[in-house]
């Protein structure tokens, strides 16, 4: 996560158990909604070619394999490498250079992948296991940045301050609605979403955030 000659600051694209880490929850939350849909399914399919229970549980397995394959695709795709260069004021994000200022929405995501992630205090909710910063630019690209895995910071120091940079440098404000044009409910409206200053305080401290438990 060096800066190279051309002064570009590379942030790498998530590990595949990084990804796997950000994406377990919504792995899980598929499989929660749709399992007594699966479960029909397979007892349909049951009744048309037999088989008893194995049919059934080849069918849900099938389906649960498919769509964490398609989960993962898709955390692939929404979070890619990002590279920035602070002294020309322009971030790279699949190829494309777009100015600092092109970047206007800025979220959290703390997610919940692992019983491991649980504090020892008896009743105490559990903390988030991965807090990732999530970018939007005005032309719709996003990428997710993850910062904390655990109690371990991703992102180095070098990393941490072109984030820092790059925010301080954007156009990130939070959303509105047509309702309350003023914004004056936006942490209502929009609780994840973070305006510069929480950007910042995210990427430098986002332990800190973590056990705040969002």
């Amino acid at each position: 996560m060096s800066a190279g000659d051309d002064g570009w600051v590379v942030i790498p694209a998530p590990t595949s158990r990084q990804r796997i880490a950000v994406g377990l929850f919504w792995m899980a939350l598929a499989g929660g909604v749709f399992l007594n849909l699966w479960l029909g399914l397979g007892r349909l399919l049951e009744e048309a070619v037999g088989g008893g229970w194995l049919t059934v549980v080849g069918t849900i397995l099938a389906i649960e394999a498919v769509v964490i394959g398609s989960i993962y695709a898709l955390m692939v795709r929404r979070t890619p490498a990002l590279e920035i260069d602070v002294a020309r004021g322009l971030l790279r994000l699949r190829g494309e250079e777009l100015p600092l200022a092109d970047l206007t929405g800025a979220r959290v995501e703390a997610l919940q992948s692992s019983p491991m992630s649980w504090p020892r205090q008896k009743g105490a909710p559990p903390l988030p296991e991965s807090v990732v910063l999530a970018l939007s630019t005005r032309q719709g690209k996003r990428c997710r940045i993850v910062l904390l895995v655990g109690e371990r910071r991703i992102q180095s120091a070098e990393a941490t301050a072109a984030l820092v940079a790059a925010v301080r440098a954007s156009a990130i404000t939070p959303p509105t609605t047509p309702d309350d044009p003023d914004g004056r409910f936006t942490r209502v409206n929009f609780p994840d979403a973070l305006d510069v200053d929480d950007a910042v305080e995210l990427i430098e401290a986002p332990e800190r955030r973590r056990h705040a438990g969002f």
